[in-house]
Order: C-alpha cells, then structure tokens, then sequence
C-alpha cells in the first residue's frame, strides 16, 4: 500500500465481542484441532504442522 497516493482510516468493528487472552487462546486451540481434523496431519512440539506418509520410496 502506498500511503501518498491515498490516506487509510482505521474503523473500530462492530460485531464480534471482547473475550479475555485466555478465552482467545482456547478458542484458537479448538479451531486449530478442528482444521487437523478436517485436513488430517498432526501437531508439531512447536504447533507446526507435521505430515506423515506410509509411501516408501527406494532407489
């Protein structure tokens, strides 16, 4: 975005609700389960996502 060429306004939303970090953060962790459950994969140690195979591939 180039700020010279036009100014932003920032506007406040006006749906949704406020929760606490806490409530934010077991939110993401549900949501986060969800999606590995729709896509498959696992959790990595550091939240990354890990892929596993069954194929093995030789030379």
């Amino acid at each position: 975005m180039n700020p010279k060429k036009k100014e932003v306004q920032i506007v406040l939303p006006e749906k949704g609700k406020e929760v606490t970090q806490d409530e934010f953060n077991n939110i993401q962790e549900e949501k986060m389960d969800a999606m590995m459950e729709r896509h498959g994969g696992e959790r990595g140690k550091n939240g990354s996502r890990v892929f596993t195979t069954t194929e093995i591939i030789r030379n």
